[in-house]
């Protein structure tokens, strides 16, 4: 009896051992942590360099790893961990797992050579002290060039017979629609001017005697103000100056600027 009984509990746990085995699933590995390959990163404009994460344990079923920049301004990064620099200054890049938010971080600190700041500060000055630069005439249709060729004399001492009437001070007008236009102009067929990407300015300057013309023009933008800078020389032949005041006009089209009234004109005579 004592030898059935053994038999049959010892019989019985294999069966139960069996059942527990068949009845239990494998859980799958969960992601425990995220490391880069670096911390600290320094790259100058123009690099680009990738970054390399490593997701553990090596047998995590889900690797998954997105990418983030603190500040994009300063260094981008791709899906694949690519960063890109674009401005100089410290960010932060940041790789996240999908399974679990478990994140690691690499500073990346972006540098721009000094040769080319220097070309940028000097470019910069250079553009400031070239100003904007009309459309050339060359580049502007005849129906409009014919127009302002009708209106406005090229020589100083003429008049225009519908820009700045009776007006007798330096002033200058920045048109930035058709309805302008006509505000100003009434009676007289306006030419066809694009104005969604073209600013036209019209100017008037009293100079001191007939016989100048505006040899070139361009326009400086401060915060405040907007400027039209002339360079003005004088006719072959014409008669020396007097000190009898002559109106003398300009016009051009620019890239379209903001809505700003023109409060100063210069002119800078040359022979």
């Amino acid at each position: 009896m004592k030898e059935n009984l053994f038999i049959s509990i010892c019989v019985g746990s294999a069966l139960c051992a069996t059942l527990v085995s068949c009845d239990s699933k494998p859980q799958p590995m969960r992601v425990s942590t995220i490391k880069l390959q670096a911390t600290t990163l320094t790259l100058e404009v123009g690099e680009k360099r990738i970054l390399t994460a490593t997701v553990l344990p090596m047998n995590a079923e889900n690797k998954a790893v997105s990418w983030k920049s603190d500040d994009e301004s300063i260094a981008e990064v791709s899906s694949l961990g690519e960063v890109t620099p674009i401005a100089a200054g410290t960010t932060t890049i940041t790789a996240i797992t999908a399974d679990g938010e478990k994140t690691a971080s690499c500073t990346v600190t972006v540098t721009v050579e000094e040769e080319d700041e220097q070309n940028e500060e000097q470019k910069d000055l250079e553009e400031e002290v070239k100003g904007i630069q009309p459309v050339p005439v060359s580049e502007i249709s005849d129906e409009i060039v014919t127009f302002f060729e009708n209106h406005l004399p090229v020589f100083s001492g003429g008049k225009s017979d519908c820009f700045f009437v009776n007006d007798k001070e330096n002033k200058s007008l920045m048109i930035n629609s058709i309805d302008e236009f006509k505000k100003i102009i009434s009676s007289i067929e306006l030419p066809t001017i694009n104005f969604d990407t073209y600013t036209l300015i019209v100017g008037q300057y009293w100079t001191h005697g007939g016989g100048f013309y505006v040899s070139s023009q361009r326009m400086t933008i401060e915060s405040s103000r907007v400027n039209l800078n002339l360079i003005v020389k004088r006719r072959e032949g014409a008669y020396p100056a007097v000190a009898i005041p002559r109106p003398l006009y300009c016009w051009g089209l620019y890239p379209k600027l903001s809505e700003k009234s023109i409060i100063n004109i210069t002119v800078t005579y040359e022979n």
